[in-house]
């Protein structure tokens, strides 16, 4: 690549060397401009392609660099269109590639004018929200833009202004101050201005969960809005659901600075369905997931059981109420059963603060349903547990021998109640003494057919059996 021109003579038909141009170049292209200057444009100088335009002035023999192509090119054809205007189409770009690009320039032979503005950017911005302006500036040469200051992810397009945006991280909130110069040859303008970036909206609250609850109250956290989205309220809605109308939500407490609530009053062990939003200047978030609540109440008392039972008597148990509302006291409701829908009350106790209790003076061959129900200190009751007896009629139970090998001699039998009920098992050796017999085992309440072995029948040379439906 050489710098050297050579001008021709068509009259003496001879070539006379000129001023060398300020950069070497070959494959670049020419035209002669309707302003008397020839106009050289790209080309490989140094082994890369270029974006260089050389003026050279026949009158003045000299040469100048003017505004550079907006790519660099060369091998492109170049022309002249009937305003005067330089026509750049087509080349090879610096990657080698073949190009379809047209570049068009000033119109020549106008005087240099410095840029004025003509239009001017937005001044309002979202935070994460792509931002495009434009600026536009009249002058000759056209004028370009250049960013002075402003936040570091924006870009202003060199030659057409446009000016793209996407406001991120805390310090890109708020008013940003911006500064874009429109430059040409002759001069440039500065403008100055500021773009108001609104914070992000707030989004719907996360992980909603119970923090505690209690028999009339529950409290409810959640995670924190982004700080980004600047200060926020929360507002607590609860679902309500009638019949054959659409779910609504009320707001049951509002303008909460914190990430809880606690909301009391509620019924003892009543269903509730919350969500939350989140309230800031940008507007008011979608609402959470529900969450799905019901509070304490107490636990009915576990295992109630017969632990004796006879035809005119009840011995029942339980287990404590395993919580986690402390027990205070048990209730419990006796009805006979006296027919296909109705029943009588037999008993109705309260206060029992133990785990047993024992009815007596019962009538034989009643049924009866025993309703328990554990209280907290205010009275709130659990559900009933609910137990089923019989009172069996007095009948002589059967017992039948059982042969078989026993420890140390053992007599092993058979007994066979009518029901279920307990059962003494007496012995005696002497059948004529009414008052010999002697109670040696009771059979609690679990069956009605049961085997029992007296150990102790090796100790007498003949033992007498019966049973006792008390």
């Amino acid at each position: 690549e050489v710098a050297s021109a050579l001008r021709y003579s068509v009259s003496k038909n001879t070539w006379t060397a000129i001023a060398s141009m300020p950069v070497p170049t070959a494959g670049s292209s020419a035209a002669f401009g309707a302003d008397g200057k020839i106009y050289v444009v790209g080309g490989v100088s140094g082994g890369v392609t270029i974006n260089v335009v050389q003026v050279y002035d026949p009158v003045a023999n000299s040469w100048t660099i003017s505004t550079p192509l907006p790519e660099g090119l060369s091998a492109a054809e170049m022309s002249v269109d009937s305003l005067g205007r330089l026509i750049v189409m087509g080349g090879m770009d610096v990657n080698g590639y073949d190009v379809a690009d047209v570049w068009r320039s000033q119109r020549l032979g106008t005087p240099d004018s410095p840029p004025v503005l003509t239009q001017f950017p937005g001044t309002n911005a979202a935070y994460g929200v792509t931002y495009t302006s434009s600026i536009s500036a009249t002058g000759n040469p056209q004028p370009v833009y250049v960013l002075v200051s402003g936040p570091t992810n924006m870009t202003v397009d060199y030659f057409s202004g446009q000016i793209t945006w996407t406001p991120s991280g805390a310090d890109q909130i708020g008013a940003i101050p911006i500064t874009i110069a429109a430059t040409n040859y002759a001069g440039a303008a500065n403008w100055t201005f500021i773009i108001n970036v609104t914070p992000p909206p707030p989004a719907a609250p996360t992980n909603v969960v119970v923090a505690s609850e209690t028999e009339t109250s529950v409290t409810l956290s959640w995670d924190p809005e982004s700080p980004l989205v600047g200060p926020v309220t929360y507002t607590v809605y609860e679902r309500h659901v009638a019949y054959k109308t659409p779910a609504h939500y009320v707001a049951v407490s509002s303008n909460l600075p914190s990430t809880s609530v606690t909301i009391g009053g509620l019924a003892v062990g009543s269903t509730h369905t919350y969500a939350v939003a989140a309230v800031a200047a940008t507007g008011t978030s979608l609402r959470s997931r529900d969450i799905t609540i019901t509070t304490l109440k107490p636990q009915p008392a576990a295992n109630l059981r017969v632990t004796a039972l006879t035809s005119s008597t009840t011995s029942l148990a339980w287990d404590p109420s395993p919580g986690p509302v402390p027990i205070a006291y048990y209730s419990l409701v006796d009805e006979i059963y006296t027919g296909a829908i109705t029943n009588t009350l037999e008993a109705n106790l309260t206060g029992i603060t133990s785990t047993s209790i024992t009815f007596t003076g019962q009538t034989p061959g009643t049924t009866h349903y025993y309703f328990l129900y554990a209280h907290d200190a205010s009275g709130n009751s659990s559900t009933a547990d609910i137990l089923q007896t019989y009172n069996p009629v007095p009948t002589p139970a059967a017992l039948a021998p059982v042969i078989a090998p026993s420890v140390a001699g053992g007599f092993t039998f058979t007994v066979q109640a009518n029901a279920v009920q307990t059962m003494l098992i007496q012995a005696t050796t002497n059948l004529a003494n009414p008052a010999s017999w002697v109670i040696i085992a009771t059979n609690p309440p679990s069956s009605s057919a049961f085997s029992f072995t007296d150990t102790n029948a090796a100790l007498y040379p003949v033992r007498f059996y019966r049973t006792v439906a008390p």
